[in-house]
C-alpha cells in the first residue's frame, strides 16, 4: 500500500463510518491495520511507519475539546515530508477529563505493538473514554 491508499484502506477494514464505531472499536482496527499492513517505501528500522496516540483537551479550532486520537506516521524513503493517517474522537472537555492532562506515546515499530495496545488500554484517558459516544470523529490523511 502506498501512504496515499492509507485512509481509504482503513475505512474499509473499519467497515463502518468512524463516527459508528467506539474509540476502542476503532484503535483495535487501526492497530490491526499497522500490525498487518506495510506501506511501501516506508522503512521500519528508520521510523517510516510509526503510532502515535495523543490525548488531552485541546483549542486548536472551536469548539474546544477532550481530544483521543491515533496516527499512523509514514516517513518515506527519499522523500523530505512525512504524512499521516489521523483519526481523533473529539468529546465535550469535563472536569475530570481535563484532570487527566495531554500527552502521547509512540510505537515505534510492529514489534512494539503489544506493549502499545496495553499502554492504550490501561491509560486513564482511554479507560474514560473508551466505551463513549464521542461528539464528532475526524479521520484524514495530510502531507506535513
Amino acid at each position: 500500500m502506498k501512504p496515499a491508499e492509507s485512509e481509504g484502506e482503513l475505512r474499509k477494514k473499519l467497515g463502518r463510518a468512524p463516527e459508528q464505531l467506539t474509540p476502542r472499536e476503532a484503535f483495535k482496527v487501526i492497530c490491526d491495520f499497522y500490525a498487518n499492513e506495510r506501506a511501501e517505501g516506508a522503512k521500519l528500522d528508520d521510523d517510516g511507519d510509526m503510532l502515535l496516540y495523543q490525548w488531552g483537551v485541546y483549542s486548536f479550532s472551536k469548539p474546544e475539546s477532550f481530544r483521543l486520537g491515533i496516527t499512523r506516521q509514514f516517513k518515506v524513503h527519499g522523500e523530505n515530508e512525512a504524512y499521516q493517517l489521523h483519526l481523533t474522537y473529539h468529546f465535550k472537555p469535563t472536569d475530570a477529563l481535563r484532570t487527566i492532562g495531554a500527552s502521547n506515546e509512540w510505537c515505534p515499530s510492529p514489534t512494539d505493538l503489544p506493549d502499545f495496545q496495553r499502554f492504550i488500554d490501561s491509560s486513564p484517558a482511554f479507560k474514560a473514554v473508551a466505551d463513549t459516544k464521542p461528539d464528532r470523529v475526524e479521520l484524514h490523511f495530510e502531507q506535513k
